[in-house]
């Protein structure tokens, strides 16, 4: 619905396009950002950046031929995205979305669930958890419509970062305005931000959350919720950098948003739109960490030159590891050996109050301890296993020397070290370390790696 025809919508004049951080390499002539511009989104033709973060919040608008589709997806992923929220992509194939390196989420049961997505970069991301939160429920099909408009849905995943840092991303689009069968006015908008809302404060426990879609209000408009939005502490771009823009065909309206919740964590440093075949601008934000990253990782490494402490350091840490864990826990170990005896003991002595000892050894013969081991491991799902052919080469590929994970009774990884050696009495008598990480990434690899052997 165009804002001439939706009293809701007021047509603005088109604003300034924000700077702080921002250097734009032009494909044809320099242009200055001044107060008060005219900039055309498709003269910002490259944008170099600082920011840690780049997210992109794109309307694909559904109703376009498939090669306009294609080419959209493909400007979207050109402006190289950590982070991107899609709407309209109900009937759009995953391929052109989140193409290699990249990641999607959207629940597919129906066209309103799968009508938003979200897409992550891979070698940055990881997910953690994801959800679907409805958003408007508006049972009727307006006339001369062929769908539920008044049927919207937020898409949303929580992520940790390969340092450690977590957010959580959510995608969604608001109803506009709508005519129902007697000729009334429905206006969706303020229960769908307060769901929005409540959706982003059941996230925030977890980290910033980021929130982009097209809400169909002007967000100059005196219909913009802005009391709503505080409620939820969710900032745009457009508050935080003091500038704004039109993002896309309607009339110079500004109704396409990247939200922010997370101040003092997370700044702000530019934004822009982008041309795209989509009747809709993407909105392209470069945003910064202000706080320094969790330190997810300890490394202990020993000394064979050094005190009785510094070269027992890594057998001391192992077995402490061990130790700590209590009945119905598991402890996972693959190794290309297994001869160090105070982790055997501390392996026998877990299996016997009642911890799962489940270990892997690449050894293409089984040593003198991990036979003793194999017969003490035989029950209540502790066992002693051998990785031989395909299996060992893709551990000694892939895998640390020794890699140990610690999970609790539920199945959820705890703890995972990475030791540089095999376990043996090269431990002690050669300089080793072990990495022990807590990071919710490394654990679900760890994971991975043991199921998939």
């Amino acid at each position: 619905m165009s804002p001439a025809a939706n009293p809701f919508v007021r047509p603005r004049a088109r604003g300034l396009l924000g700077r702080a951080g921002l250097v734009v390499v032009l494909a044809a002539q320099a242009l200055v950002l001044s107060v008060g511009a005219q900039v055309t989104p498709s003269q910002a033709a490259v944008v170099e950046s600082d920011s840690d973060i780049t997210v992109v919040t794109a309307n694909l608008r559904s109703p376009q031929p498939a090669t306009g589709f294609q080419q959209d997806a493909a400007e979207v992923l050109a402006q190289n995205p950590d982070l991107i929220t899609y709407n309209e992509v109900g009937f759009r194939q995953d391929q052109f979305l989140a193409p290699d390196g990249y990641a999607l989420w959207r629940m597919t049961t129906t066209q309103y669930t799968r009508h938003n997505a979200v897409a992550w970069r891979t070698d940055t991301w990881h997910e953690v958890a994801h959800g679907t939160q409805r958003i408007s429920n508006y049972p009727k099909r307006p006339p001369g419509k062929s769908t539920l408009l008044g049927l919207r849905y937020a898409n949303w995943v929580s992520l940790e970062s390969i340092d450690g840092r977590q957010l959580s991303l959510v995608s969604t689009h608001v109803s506009p305005p709508f005519r129902d069968g007697q000729g009334n006015w429905v206006d969706l908008l303020r229960p769908s931000v307060r769901r929005v809302g409540t959706l982003v404060q059941e996230l925030a426990s977890y980290g910033p959350v980021l929130v982009g879609g097209d809400f169909n209000v002007n967000y100059r408009s005196g219909r913009y919720p802005r009391d709503l939005l505080t409620d939820a502490r969710l900032r745009p771009t457009y508050d935080l950098l003091g500038s704004y823009f039109p993002t896309g065909d309607h009339h110079g309206g500004t109704i396409d948003y990247v939200f922010v919740r997370g101040q003092g964590q997370l700044q702000a440093d530019w934004h822009r739109p982008v041309e795209l075949h989509s009747d809709h601008d993407a909105v392209v934000a470069g945003l910064s960490w202000s706080t320094q990253a969790p330190d997810p990782v300890t490394v202990v490494r020993s000394r064979p030159a050094g005190t009785t402490e510094a070269r027992r350091a890594v057998g001391r840490t192992l077995r402490q590891h061990i130790a700590g864990s209590a009945a119905g826990e598991t402890v996972q170990v693959a190794t290309r050996g297994l001869t160090l005896p105070l982790v055997y003991r501390a392996l026998r002595r877990a299996e016997a109050r009642g911890v799962r000892v489940q270990v892997t050894t690449l050894s293409l013969q089984l040593t003198s301890r991990e036979r003793r081991l194999r017969r003490t491991l035989d029950a209540n799902g502790s066992w002693l296993r051998r990785c031989l052919d395909g299996c060992r080469t893709s551990w000694l590929q892939n895998e640390p020397p020794s890699l140990m994970l610690f999970s609790g009774a539920s199945g959820e990884g705890k703890t995972r070290i990475d030791v540089s050696r095999r376990l043996s009495d090269a431990v002690l008598t050669r300089r080793t370390s072990a990495r022990i990480t807590t990071s919710r990434w490394s654990l679900d690899e760890a994971s991975a790696a043991f199921a998939g052997h």
